[in-house]
């Protein structure tokens, strides 16, 4: 009789974990994609309340079109909770100014409401996060037949803390879905392999790479995502 330990079972469910997502990768091939370069940078302030409660603030910069443009700056303030030692809730909104074909400026705004799911194993960690994000329509816009506003996020994450080191890589699939009209559709995915390096206690830069495909568009994007950023703990 072979013995089935714990730990077995445990990488064996996150095989499965990984595995599933990537079924979602198949039929995403289309005719007519664009391709783009995009480089992302941003600095995020964190303060701990207690140790359940968190509130953060991050300013990102974008840039597109092969790195050659501005695209939109955006203010993001969250503020998370955790349930138990698995279990989490955050909430944020964000507020972007974004540059149009025009090159005139437009101002956007949206919220999210996550919760995730956080298992440990040794040095290994995998979260899973299903939440929903909220486009506000734009009052001076006809959204008669805007259908975009709602949309379901899905992603898994694994990290890995390296023993005795400074880095801590981390590899991350996300699924996006439209929910419009009693209907869902998925219209893209994100895979990003990133890794944070940590100065002291209070700092650490993250650098990550992002490969964001869509599909079942009218004009999909394939976009190769750079970005840098710098955390810090208030």
């Amino acid at each position: 009789m072979r013995l089935i330990t714990t730990s077995s079972i445990f990488f064996r469910r996150i095989y499965f974990l990984l595995i599933v997502p990537a079924l979602f990768l198949a039929p995403t091939t289309g005719q007519g994609q664009i391709s783009d370069a995009k480089l992302w940078t941003g600095l995020k302030l964190e303060y701990a309340f207690s140790k359940k409660l968190e509130a953060a603030c991050e300013i990102e910069q974008r840039f597109d079109n092969n790195i050659s443009e501005f695209d939109r700056l955006l203010l993001e303030p969250s503020i998370s909770y955790k349930i138990n030692k698995k279990w989490g809730l955050e909430a944020s909104y964000r507020a972007w100014a974004r540059q149009s074909l025009e090159h005139n400026y437009d101002f956007r705004q949206r919220g999210n409401l996550d919760i995730s799911f956080k298992k440990k194993h040794k040095s290994f960690d995998v979260k899973l996060t299903t939440g929903l994000q909220y486009g506000f329509p734009d009052v001076n816009q006809d959204y008669s037949n805007y259908s975009t506003d709602l949309v379901s996020r899905n992603s898994i994450r694994v990290g890995y803390d390296i023993f005795g080191s400074r880095f801590s890589p981390d590899l991350k699939y996300e699924l996006f879905t439209k929910i419009a009209k009693g209907q869902l559709l998925n219209y893209q995915w994100r895979v990003t392999a990133a890794t944070s390096y940590y100065i002291n206690e209070s700092v650490s830069l993250k650098f990550f790479y992002a490969l964001e495909h869509e599909y079942n568009l009218d004009e999909p994007y394939n976009s190769h995502i750079y970005g840098v950023g710098l955390n810090y703990k208030l």
